[in-house]
């Protein structure tokens, strides 16, 4: 089995070399990876892999969000010139976790029939401990995650390789000519660090929120959370929705009290076992 992961990427010095390095230990063979205008150290950061024959690099210019047109030619390309035979379509902030320790042992065991697998998504919560690592602080997971419109968190989803797959906005689900049949994984989930810190939080608002804005094919209601935390930057109160979400000690008391949220090492563990990160 060959697995290929495709990332869209914008300004994510701060996660995507531990994303890419956690993957490869996960089982994935190679990447897909489009760079969408980064100003950070991310392109640096990707050409290294590519220099090691690790990842593919596409440099997208447009600067309209087109999340499903892009992630879908990288889907396709996994298939027509990677050759893959499961496709992951991932981003920066998401950790795909296999409970084997290894995806594709995973994945070997669903079905030959089935197309589809659709995995479940947990948010890590951000504290105000900012002097230490995202892995080493952001160690409690929201059992209750929910979206930035207060909606529960929807699953994401790995495929098969198919040269005619159109991947949607948002890689929650894909579209084919026939119909494909689908399932639920208890075996994989997808550990997600959505908020880590005010220079990548806003950073990712104000430049997503204004793709959106200028994207004039999509439905309103597509990117919707996006949109909204673009209209706080506009109005002057997203800093007031980024402190509102980071957690103190208390806080995490009380939630790990009521069920709400759960200790959860196995990332950071691993991470430190890999030596990605220290």
């Amino acid at each position: 089995m060959k697995l290929i992961m495709t990332l869209l990427v914008r300004n994510e010095e701060d996660i995507i070399r531990e994303n890419l390095l956690f993957h490869l230990n996960m089982g994935v063979d190679f990447f897909i990876v489009t760079d969408n205008n980064s100003i950070d150290s991310t392109p640096e950061i990707l050409s290294d892999f590519e220099q090691q024959g690790l990842l593919y690099l596409i440099r997208e210019t447009e600067d309209n969000y087109a999340q499903s047109v892009w992630v879908t030619r990288m889907a396709r390309m996994a298939k027509t010139r990677f050759y893959a035979d499961w496709i992951i379509n991932g981003d920066a902030d998401e950790f795909w976790w296999s409970n084997d320790l290894d995806l594709k042992m995973t994945l070997s065991y669903v079905g030959e029939n089935i197309s589809v697998v659709f995995v479940q998504r947990y948010d890590f919560v951000p504290t105000n401990e900012f002097d230490k690592s995202v892995f080493t602080r952001m160690i409690y997971r929201d059992n209750e995650s929910k979206n930035h419109m207060g909606n529960p968190l929807p699953p994401k989803i790995c495929h098969k390789a198919m040269e005619d797959v159109i991947v949607s906005q948002g890689n929650h689900d894909i579209q084919y000519p026939t119909d494909l049949k689908t399932t639920y994984s208890e075996e994989i989930e997808i550990f997600h660090f959505p908020i880590r810190s005010w220079e990548q939080f806003s950073n990712k608002i104000i430049y997503g929120g204004a793709a959106y804005a200028r994207n004039v094919d999509l439905p309103p209601d597509v990117g919707d959370g996006w949109r909204k935390l673009y209209q706080y930057h506009k109005n002057g109160t997203l800093m007031d929705y980024f402190t509102s979400k980071m957690i103190g000690k208390e806080e995490i008391h009380l939630g790990m009290q009521s069920g709400t949220y759960s200790e959860d090492l196995r990332l950071r563990n691993y991470m430190v076992e890999k030596h990605i990160i220290y």
